[in-house]
């Protein structure tokens, strides 16, 4: 293989290389390396973009059908071009709608592409990168599973794409088989739109399970205004009786529209009684029957009431003038003892702060005792250095003196 190997300036010189070495692929996209041109070191292949080895590479990366390799293999020059300049087969931003679906399928490993599932295009191949994903059509069975998974279409819907794109009538002929990847969510009794799928009602759809919403619309009118209106709806359309649909109902306050399934026995009986004997009204009731039967006891209750109202409010008025004229013999005592903890309580506290006190002026006194006895020490000390040096001078001229 014949690589343009780098050299200093623009004037490269052609060397050969193996095909693991890696492509320069601004140089087979636009026809010159930025690197060469700055005269620095490009360690990439410069190739043409009919070279075999950039074609395999474009297929990999799903740019190129298979036949364009096949092509290059063979050397129809014509047929490379062709796909190069964005004919059939090849994907760039001017090619038609869809046309990503007849690139070959990386298998069912790999995850489905839903730029080009929901607009019908993929940016990435269509912006010149490449696009690792599954570029499949709508009606694929993959992406009707995926879907349904998501709630985003109803598996009355379902069957009756399946049905179109088999190109059978989804009413009254012989049914259609069932891809094994939407066996699992159209259920068991699905047979409407193809015949064998019975997903003819609303109520018929599978349940999500109970970690999903309740449909409001349905549980409250019998009927769901989305699926009315061809729309999908993600909620759980369960019946009235359904016991979810009650205890949500009671957790509401609502009265629930059907009859407690057998599992809950009474529970609703016994919440009105409970709350009935909360709110006293069972207590009112009695009263109201004893009142109505004894109406002598009723008129005189009230004066009689009033009465012992009226003999405690003297006792108490009698007891206060009492206390007033004398006062009681151990009240006294509770003051003296109130007030000599006080006065403890406030000699403590000053025998504490002067011991506080004590204690810090005791130990200033120690610091200071100490700060002058170091002093003295410090100024002892200067005072033999400073005799010392004047002995030595003197011994000092009395020998120069002598020499």
């Amino acid at each position: 293989i014949t690589v343009i190997k780098s050299g200093s300036g623009a004037a490269a010189t052609p060397y050969q290389g193996t095909s693991n070495d890696p492509i320069c692929f601004e140089y087979t996209n636009t026809g010159q390396c930025s690197r060469l041109a700055r005269g620095e070191i490009c360690r990439y292949r410069h190739l043409e973009a009919s070279h075999p080895d950039v074609v395999a590479d474009k297929v990999r990366q799903g740019k190129l059908p298979p036949s364009a390799l096949a092509a290059a293999q063979e050397g129809n020059t014509a047929a490379l071009q062709n796909f190069l300049n964005g004919g059939p087969g090849a994907i760039t931003a001017v090619s038609p709608p869809g046309a990503e679906a007849h690139l070959p399928d990386p298998g069912p490993s790999s995850s489905l592409c839903f730029d080009f599932v929901n607009n019908g295009s993929c940016s990435r191949l269509r912006g010149g990168q490449s696009c690792k994903y599954r570029h499949l059509p709508p009606s694929h069975p993959d992406v009707i599973a995926d879907k349904i998974r998501q709630g985003k279409m109803t598996p009355t819907a379902a069957a009756a794409l399946l049905a179109a794109g088999t190109g059978a009538d989804p009413a009254p002929p012989a049914a259609p088989a069932v891809p094994p990847a939407l066996q699992s969510l159209l259920g068991a009794g699905a047979a409407a739109a193809v015949p064998g799928l019975g997903l003819t009602g609303t109520t018929d759809a599978p349940d999500p399970g109970p970690g999903h919403q309740l449909c409001f619309d349905y549980v409250n009118r019998g009927m769901c205004s989305r699926l009315q209106r061809g729309e999908v709806c993600r909620y759980r359309h369960l019946p009235p009786n359904h016991p979810e649909v009650i205890a949500d109902k009671v957790r509401q306050g609502k009265a629930p529209g059907a009859l407690p399934t057998p599992p809950m026995g009474n529970y609703v009986d016994n919440l009105a009684r409970l709350g009935a004997i909360m709110h006293g009204a069972t207590h009112a009731a009695a009263a109201a029957l004893k009142n109505k039967d004894s109406a002598e006891d009723a008129e005189d209750a009230g004066e009689r009431f009033r009465a012992r109202d009226r003999e405690r409010r003297e006792r108490l008025e009698r007891t206060s003038d009492r206390d007033d004229g004398r006062h009681e013999r151990s009240r006294d005592r509770r003051d003296d003892y109130r007030r000599d903890d006080y006065r403890r309580d406030r000699r403590d506290d000053y025998d504490r702060r002067r011991y506080e006190s004590r204690r810090y002026e005791r130990d200033e006194r120690r610091y200071e005792r100490r700060r002058y006895d170091d002093e003295r020490r410090y100024d002892e000390r200067d005072r033999r250095y400073d005799e010392r040096d004047r002995r030595h001078g003197e011994e000092e001229g009395r020998a120069e003196a002598d020499g």
